[in-house]
């Protein structure tokens, strides 16, 4: 049985928080932080958003590995919108 994995959708405008799974054939596609975070990224931004204004958003995500014990292997990571390309960075 797969476990079950969370996402949290924290909008600072409005003060809230909303908790939802990450459906497991999602996960299968996209797999580890960046894939995710790159889909996450592709569905929740607005067309045109300005990385500096509101309505821009950042994925804080864990790579494939994450929370194994695998050492050097399990990262966390950020995506975001990045200001000076207009295409999505990874940290």
């Amino acid at each position: 049985m797969t476990p079950k994995r969370k996402i949290a959708r924290i909008d600072l405008g409005k003060n809230r928080i909303d908790v939802e799974e990450i459906p497991t054939d999602l996960r299968l596609r996209f797999l580890g932080g960046r894939g995710l975070g790159a889909y996450l990224l592709f569905k929740s931004l607005p067309k045109g958003c300005d990385p500096l204004k509101p309505g821009n958003c950042l994925v804080f995500s864990t790579g494939l590995l994450g929370g194994t014990g695998a050492g050097p292997f399990e990262y966390g990571g950020v995506a975001g919108k990045s200001p000076s390309t207009q295409t999505i960075s990874f940290s």
